[in-house]
């Protein structure tokens, strides 16, 4: 493991009197870019990004996501959440004609915008993860319910997982931890199926800057750490997990080259916005699938590109 790295299995999540804010941005985190930084910024810059070439990578930090229904599937879904998840609203909700943003726990949104076509529901291979105390007893439940899942199997780390699907293209993974303290999930880790690990373990680490926390190449899996925007330390978490696909297996850019699928559950990462604009132009310049820039700099500011396997990697800025 690398320097201030943390051991995947010990990351239960912080929490501090207002619960978990995903959304809070600690100073710890701000980078700024050019060359006007002053010593300070400087050392962060050093401490914080990685050199690519001429250009630093600036802080990528995990920031929660977003679940994209339709108006009609909006508030089921908020109760699905209340229902399994255990989890409440933050108080957080923006609301139009055209819209419904409902932000729940972990810094996780349920969007309807109906200026927006819902993306085609399709195979990909991101599993956006949640830890469960009592991974059976839940898997009861829903089976009870009849709620569209796949039986209990085991995944990294030696752990039992469950796929659930929320609506129709909205999946999520299940993982149990009988550790955790109570019966709300909390934040795991993401799981990103490669046709190529090592190929892919050096893009993630070229591009957003994750570093390699462990490796275990009999098991088909390499950890990778990046820090998250509810922690205050500068410990490196196990937030995203390379998965060799098994040989023959689609990738999420399916048989077509150059065709993306977009998903409807979208874990996402910040970038400072001192930094936001140049680290987009710095990735397009790299010949990669990287989309325009959604909303406002003066907001909410989103963009997104795609690994070699065309999964899907959501960076915004506020």
């Amino acid at each position: 493991m690398g320097k201030n790295a943390m051991n995947p299995k010990d990351w239960k999540g912080q929490k501090n009197a207002d619960g978990y804010k995903p959304t809070a941005v600690p100073n710890a985190f701000k980078v700024i870019q050019g060359q006007a930084d002053n010593d300070s910024n400087k050392e962060n810059a050093e401490a914080d990004g990685k050199q690519t070439n001429a250009y630093r990578i600036p802080r990528v930090v995990y920031d929660g996501g977003s679940v994209h229904v339709s108006r009609e599937r909006h508030a089921a879904t908020v109760a699905w959440f209340e229902k399994y998840a255990d989890w409440k609203r933050s108080g957080k909700e923006f609301k139009s004609d055209a819209y419904i943003n409902t932000e729940l726990q972990w810094g996780v949104w349920i969007y309807c915008d109906d200026r927006v076509t819902l993306p085609e529901a399709a195979h990909s291979n991101i599993r956006w993860c949640f830890k469960v105390r009592d991974l059976k007893k839940l898997h009861g439940e829903m089976s009870a319910n009849g709620e569209n899942m796949t039986g209990l199997y085991r995944g990294p780390m030696g752990y039992d997982y469950i796929d659930v699907w929320v609506s129709e293209g909205v999946r999520l993974t299940l993982q149990g931890a009988p550790d955790i303290p109570n019966e709300e999930w909390s934040h795991d880790w993401v799981r990103i199926g490669v046709t190529d690990i090592h190929q892919a373990k050096a893009w993630y680490s070229r591009y957003i800057g994750m570093s390699v926390l462990s490796e275990h190449p009999e098991e088909g899996y390499v950890v990778m750490g990046m820090r998250a925007n509810f922690q205050t330390g500068d410990q490196e978490h196990p937030f995203w997990v390379l998965e060799q696909l098994p040989e023959g297996a689609a990738a999420s850019s399916g048989n077509d080259a150059g065709v993306h699928k977009d998903e409807r559950a979208r874990p996402c990462t910040f970038v400072d916005k001192s930094a936001f604009v140049e680290y987009r132009r710095f990735l397009s310049e790299q010949n990669l699938a990287v989309s325009e820039i959604e909303g406002s700099l003066k907001g909410l500011a989103k963009f997104h590109l795609f690994d070699p396997d065309g999964n899907r990697f959501n960076i915004q800025t506020f």
